[in-house]
């Protein structure tokens, strides 16, 4: 759409009114040539509306939280006419650039303009290269045009996996026991073969008796587990109820399980997911193919619930043999949940416990759930941004 400036429309309606009541050839020249030049706008205008254009350029369209990746936009002028000033402004670069306020530039005839900036994604999802608005001014500086484009292509940004067993040895022995029953840790003829100790491995897995023989420290490998389902729950609740935590911290929170279900699959586990969200969710992840679907959820979904976890675990579990393993990931655990949890333990539920720790809970509590054989970890600590 053409918008003239209010200079030029009242100099133009003043020349006609001036020609009208003086009469002669000079005031209708002035008119004329005002005239003129409006005309002139208008062509000019028809042409950059069929001529100029932006698209992006992106290299993949699939990212996963933590990636940099620059985002190319072609501002383009296929005429013959140079542009003298061009102002670009893309929602896309406005909702992920805090400092973007669009871009402004000379853009001559059959030339090309690209509009670079550098992107971190920070949070999973969906999201849309959206509007792109461009603004020409003429050459007489007395109008403008805005040429509207839409974008429909999408970037999926999926949560990170990370690789627990190369992370630090300390952490990776712990998640191993965690993930691996106990009794099958002490049965030797699981023993795949052994190795040399190194240091941050487990003392529990030590082969004793090779170690002496050998006058050296050897650790067994043991053969992959087909065991029993692994339940986890997990806390979707919303953030605005969870005042303490931000998004930065769920985002933690997904890559930390989705991390925690890889490594349990790559053990043949299979496991059974409840989701604490505004709509409630049980994923049963067997194979790589239930995984991805997990993933696709996590993509287009963000922590909303409003209702309490503790309620959500108790209307689930009834389902759940009370000998079964349960772990609970969640950013924080409010006084109900704490509660809940001991209930449950005293019941005769196996509870492990990963929650982000920002140091509001006094030791005191949690040493009170870790003299009840409740394990607790802080995820935050197993992975970091």
């Amino acid at each position: 759409m053409i918008k003239f400036k209010l200079i030029y429309i009242f100099m133009l309606i003043v020349s006609f009114i001036y020609a009208k009541l003086s009469g002669g050839n000079f005031p209708y020249y002035i008119f004329y040539i005002l005239f003129l030049v409006g005309i002139v706008e208008v062509i000019y205008f028809y042409i950059c509306t069929k001529y100029v254009y932006c698209n992006f350029r992106i290299l993949k369209k699939s990212f996963i939280v933590g990636d940099n990746e620059e985002i190319k936009l072609i501002v383009k002028n296929d005429s013959f006419i140079p542009l003298p000033y061009v102002k670009v402004k893309s929602s896309f670069f406005e909702h992920m650039c805090n400092d973007y306020k669009g871009n402004g530039f000379y853009l001559k005839q059959d030339g090309s303009y690209f509009v670079r900036k550098q992107i971190r994604f920070i949070r999973r999802g969906v999201y849309g290269l959206g509007k792109t608005d461009i603004t020409i001014n003429d050459i007489f500086n007395i109008s403008t045009i805005s040429i509207k484009g839409e974008h429909d292509e999408n970037i999926m940004v999926y949560p990170k996996i990370y690789e627990l067993d190369e992370i630090d040895k300390s952490y990776s022995n712990m998640l191993e026991e965690v993930i691996v029953k106990k009794k099958f840790l002490n049965n030797n003829s699981d023993v795949r073969d052994v190795r040399e100790y190194t240091n941050g491995d487990s003392i529990k897995k030590i082969h004793w008796k090779i170690s002496a023989k050998e006058n050296k420290l050897y650790v067994k490998n043991y053969e992959k587990l087909s065991g029993g389902d692994t339940n986890i729950f997990l806390n979707m609740e919303s953030l605005e109820k969870i005042k303490d935590y931000t998004a930065k911290e769920e985002e933690l929170m997904i890559d930390f399980t989705l991390s925690f279900l890889n490594q349990i699959l790559k053990r043949e586990i299979k496991s059974n997911i409840y989701i604490n969200n505004d709509y409630e969710k049980v994923f049963k992840i067997e194979n790589h193919e239930d995984f991805q679907i997990l993933g696709e959820y996590f993509l287009r979904n963000y922590s909303n619930s409003n209702e309490s976890f503790s309620k959500f675990i108790l209307k689930k579990i009834k389902n759940l043999n009370n000998s079964s393993d349960v772990v609970i990931i969640t950013l924080t655990l409010m006084k109900e949940d704490i509660n809940n949890i001991i209930y449950l333990r005293n019941i005769g539920y196996n509870l492990k416990i990963f929650y982000y720790d920002k140091n509001i809970y006094e030791s005191q509590i949690l040493n009170e759930l870790k003299d009840m054989n409740i394990e607790i970890y802080e995820f935050n600590k197993i992975i970091k941004f």
